[in-house]
């Protein structure tokens, strides 16, 4: 299993675009990009990041984060 940190977040959250404006659309894993209904919320504030990031429950299982 890989070993979620805050390193490994980051790496996704780096390849968005930065926007002081808030951005509303349907939910979409932050890491495999799939549509989804239901989403576990992870909030990250690192590195001038204070984001969330929604993931469905496979990412979420697959990197140990439920």
């Amino acid at each position: 299993m890989l070993e979620v940190t805050p390193e490994f977040i980051l790496s996704y959250l780096k390849k968005w675009p930065r926007t002081w404006e808030p951005e509303y659309r349907a939910f979409v894993c932050g890491i495999c990009e799939r549509p989804i209904r239901k989403a576990w919320h992870c909030w990250v504030k690192s590195e001038g990041y204070n984001a969330e990031l929604h993931l469905c429950r496979n990412c979420g299982k697959k990197h140990g984060l439920i």
